[in-house]
């Protein structure tokens, strides 16, 4: 994130900003929704990428790493973060990876057309010269078939969030210095969300929002609730100014927010009555469920974009899914009602029995993704071993296309618009994917070639994945690492397989995971 005027480059240098890779704006979750939308967006693979804001490009190397036939092209005001991401780009070895310190008010910048443009929480936090640069630089660099996303806080779910930032910010007014400005909003947060309860709900909503605010790491907390600059917008009012530069609304980019499908019939119907524009229709939307943050697709204008999802495109994707089977027992059970839940408690309930064979496999393969066609045959095999094969007919294919779609509005499945490569079972000198590699020998998050950022609770997963660059066997591995076991503090090895058979089978896994490649 950055923006071009004094304070805020210089805060960005000395405060870094706590970047890392955002699955939801990744460009193969654009071209899926894009294919759904009836456009043709550019397969990922061989794809030009520019992402406005890049930070230290944690996102973006995650990308380039991935699809290495691609042309990645990272901007960012802050010196220092352009500076951290050329570093790890060559000790990644990205020679597809390109970054520059830039103004995206500039009139040009580098770069020429791209066919994917991602700007992911910045256009709220900038003042409104660069909110007019981002649409500009969109406009002027997308390619003819191009996608471009801009996420941003939208209102009115964004009015809690302002007035949680308006009091921590009044509360720090006379200080200067970052960290005494953090402790101090912290102590604000603790303060006011240990508030008694009670049943009003604008207080609840704010509780909600202080005790959100104490659980951001400092950085987040400082450049995102204590920034100078925050302007969340109606969607009718990001689309006016977008259109203003010749740019066009395709859908919302998070697969996630599928929503239309998901509504009860009659909300369906008195949304299409209250207007036939599909801009104002969303508008209507997200005053229906009061949302907070957008997503949103754009693209050139003169293309033809569908108004609904088009089930049959979905031939060229893939799914993937995140949670777990409350009910095993119902799943193959016709008729029955089985359960399935997200980490944060969101739940998809249903009696039809491909869609929850389906549902399960995919948790089952997490995160692996499987395509329309093989996850249909994986269906009709499933079925014929339960003795009712008859349940799959004709409409069988686009009927459970149409329930994956359904299971996105929960996010309990996800939408892909390719599926990277992954060798598993890993081979006799392991690789790990080069992002997470790196990342493991610092600390903190390693990001999967699926584009998940993840923490691992055992050391020895990232001493391995920090080891596993080709030029050791597996056994070499195993015996370094069993070296440093019995060197370290037992409680940081509780979990280590010291077993062959259990490496064996721990390499397994963390390459299903998409820490290894090859």
């Amino acid at each position: 994130m950055n923006a071009p005027t004094d304070p805020v480059p210089f805060a960005y240098d000395a405060v870094p900003y706590p970047t890392r890779a955002q699955s939801q704006v990744h460009p193969e979750r654009l071209a899926a929704i894009g294919l759904l939308y009836g456009l043709d967006p550019a397969p990922v693979e061989g794809s030009r990428i520019l992402e406005l804001g890049c930070g230290d490009a944690s996102n973006l190397a995650a990308i380039a790493a991935a699809f290495p036939g691609s042309r990645c092209v990272g901007l960012d005001l802050s010196g220092a973060a352009i500076a951290r991401g050329r570093e790890f780009a060559r000790r990644c070895g990205l020679v597809n990876l390109e970054l520059h310190a830039a103004d995206l008010s500039a009139e040009s910048i580098p770069g020429g057309q791209f066919d994917y443009i991602l700007c992911h929480g910045l256009y709220a936090w900038v003042p409104a010269a660069v909110r007019e640069g981002i649409l500009r630089q969109c406009r002027a660099h997308l390619a003819p078939e191009g996608l471009a996303l801009v996420s941003y806080n939208a209102l009115p779910g964004g009015c809690v969030r302002q007035a949680v930032r308006d009091m921590m910010r009044w509360h720090i007014r006379d200080l200067t210095a970052p960290h005494e400005q953090v402790e101090e909003a912290r102590a604000l947060a603790q303060f006011l969300s240990s508030a008694p309860n009670d049943t009003d709900a604008i207080g609840q909503a704010l509780r909600t929002e202080l005790r959100a605010a104490l659980g951001k790491e400092p950085g987040f907390l400082y450049h995102d609730d204590l920034a100078e600059h925050y302007a969340p917008v109606y969607f009718h009012e990001f689309m006016a100014a977008a259109e203003r530069h010749g740019l066009q609304f395709v859908a919302d980019a998070d697969p996630g927010e599928l929503l239309w499908l998901s509504l009860p019939q009659e909300t369906r119907q008195i949304l299409h009555a209250l207007t036939d524009n599909r801009v104002e229709r969303h508008q209507y939307l997200d005053f229906l469920i009061a949302r907070r943050f957008h997503h949103t697709l754009l693209c050139l204008p003169g293309r033809t974009v569908a108004a609904t999802p088009q089930m049959e495109r979905l031939s060229r994707c893939w799914f993937s899914a995140l949670g777990r089977v409350v009910t095993p027992e119902k799943v193959a059970e016709r008729n029955a009602v089985a359960v399935f839940e997200r980490p944060d408690g969101a739940r998809l309930e249903t009696d039809f029995l491909p869609g929850k064979l389906a549902l399960r496999h995919l948790i089952e393969c997490t995160p692996q993704r499987r395509s329309v066609t093989h996850l249909a045959q994986i269906v009709q095999d499933q079925l014929a071993g339960l003795g009712a094969a008859e349940i799959w007919t004709v409409d069988s294919p686009s009927a459970l296309a149409r329930f994956l779609v359904e299971a996105c509005a929960p996010k309990l499945a996800l939408l892909h618009g390719a599926a990277p490569d992954v060798v598993s079972p890993p081979g006799e000198r392991p690789v790990a994917f080069c992002v997470a590699r790196e990342q493991a020998k610092s600390g903190g998050n390693l990001t999967t070639v699926y584009h998940h950022a993840l923490v691992p609770e055992d050391r020895w997963i990232r001493e391995l994945v920090a080891r596993a660059d080709g030029t050791r066997t597996r056994a070499e591995l195993m015996a370094e690492l069993d070296r440093l076991a019995r060197e370290s503090d037992p409680a940081d090895w509780a979990t280590w397989p010291a077993a062959a058979g259990d490496f064996r089978a721990a390499l397994a896994k963390i390459a299903q995971l998409g820490l290894l490649v090859a």
